[in-house]
């Protein structure tokens, strides 16, 4: 059954609309708090280092990918896998659907029952972006321009539009073709609230485009490296608003298709209202038959312990005591969704 589209990109009120997310959070026993990832020893949380410390419950140090994580071919899953949580949850003879998920390139599968589609940034690489290969004829003709790395240049992102259609045709098309209706545990990434996010802008629009080109015309002509003075305040984007309804979407639609019982949702990082970057205080969110993380070293524990399956590495202390997470950081995390309207 195909759903609706996603919202298109708009002038959009205010106010915003998340009605799947709001009803998701009003179900009995889900919590959705911050969750950190300055505690996996990263310097920065970028995607990289980030996501394969969420797969692998290991700090940077151990795992080794301290960096990168955005151009083709940098980084690689293979060896990682055998300590992600993929890994695992196959070895224990589960079956296991993994759609577009950040770093998983390439994809491969430890029994005949799962299955996996690279995630970014693997668009241009092909020969191993479905495992097992036997599921490549069910992907559209044009899927490598659905793919995040495809709808990046060196100019920015693509349109708000391209990454909306790019998300309703993965939720409508590609995911019900791979999927066998039997998956114990299915994985869905997306991108699009972080692309989105460094379209975050200084207000008044206009003045700050303004002094960002006439910086960018005087080093162009003396080869210098001015940056352009900020003015006003950091201010969301309507196409953020929009990445944010397309979440409540996708969120919403994959709840009614595949009735799970329970959800568990991670970001790898958040970001900062003053330089529109990375901060390593994302989000998570859990229903009540999974623990909610509030480390990114802690997502790979807590869904093996919510399929009762023995972590075999050994454990990585998640360094912080229990109120770390303090409540002016909590509020700076609600207070960038209130800049979005959605509070």
């Amino acid at each position: 059954m195909r759903r609706s589209k996603p919202p298109s990109p708009r002038l959009l009120p205010q106010k915003g609309r998340m009605p799947n997310l709001q009803r998701f959070l009003e179900t009995s026993g889900t919590d959705m708090k911050p969750m950190a990832s300055r505690f996996a020893g990263n310097d920065v949380p970028h995607t990289g280092p980030a996501w394969t410390s969420i797969y692998t419950g290991l700090r940077a140090e151990q795992h080794g990918v301290t960096e990168d994580g955005w151009t083709e071919g940098q980084i690689s899953l293979t060896p990682h896998f055998e300590n992600t949580v993929f890994s695992q949850l196959m070895n224990d003879g589960l079956s296991v659907g993994s759609l577009t998920m950040p770093i998983t390139y390439p994809a491969q599968v430890e029994n005949g029952r799962s299955w996996m589609l690279s995630g970014y940034p693997s668009s241009g690489l092909t020969d191993r972006l479905l495992s097992p290969t036997k599921k490549q004829p069910a992907l559209p003709d044009d899927y490598s321009t659905l793919q995040a790395k495809a709808l990046l240049s060196e100019e920015g992102p693509k349109p708000p539009e391209q990454w909306v259609e790019s998300e309703r045709r993965k939720v409508n098309d590609v995911l019900p073709s791979l999927t066998t209706g039997v998956e114990d545990v299915l994985f869905y990434g997306t991108q699009i609230t972080d692309t989105m996010g460094h379209r975050a802008r200084y207000r008044p629009f206009r003045l700050n485009g303004a002094l960002t080109l006439a910086c960018e015309r005087v080093n162009g002509l003396l080869g210098t490296a001015i940056q352009p003075p900020r003015v006003g305040s950091i201010a969301w984007t309507n196409e953020m608003r929009t990445a944010y309804e397309t979440l409540d979407w996708i969120l919403g639609t994959l709840i009614e298709d595949y009735d799970p019982v329970d959800v568990l949702l991670v970001s790898d990082h958040g970001f900062q209202m003053i330089g529109a970057d990375h901060e390593f205080l994302g989000v998570s969110a859990s229903t009540s038959g999974i623990e909610r993380p509030e480390s990114i070293l802690e997502v790979k524990r807590v869904i093996l312990d919510r399929f009762g399956i023995n972590n075999s590495q050994e454990s990585v202390a998640v360094d912080r005591p229990k109120d770390e997470l303090n409540e002016e950081e909590s509020e700076n995390v609600m207070g960038q969704l209130e800049a979005l309207g959605y509070r």
